[in-house]
């Protein structure tokens, strides 16, 4: 009677530990998935953007294209 059920459990911890893993592979790939669209959009942002959009000040540090009050010449 002990051996059966002993058994028994075993049959179903490995069950359940090999479901556990097609989760764990398929939450795994569908994330890869996800990252490299990510990337795709990402990059075809970086690559849309205009050059115009941004200014480099003397220290070589990106400044916005805004000019600051007080600052700009008549």
């Amino acid at each position: 009677m002990m051996m059966k059920k002993e058994k028994n459990m075993k049959e179903k911890n490995m069950k359940e530990k090999n479901m556990k893993e097609k989760r764990r592979k398929k939450r795994k790939k569908s994330s890869v998935v996800e990252l490299s669209t990510k990337r795709q959009i990402a990059s075809k942002f970086v690559s849309s953007k205009k050059p115009e959009h941004t200014a480099w000040n003397s220290n070589g540090c990106e400044m916005s294209s805004f000019p600051l009050p007080g600052t700009q010449e008549d």
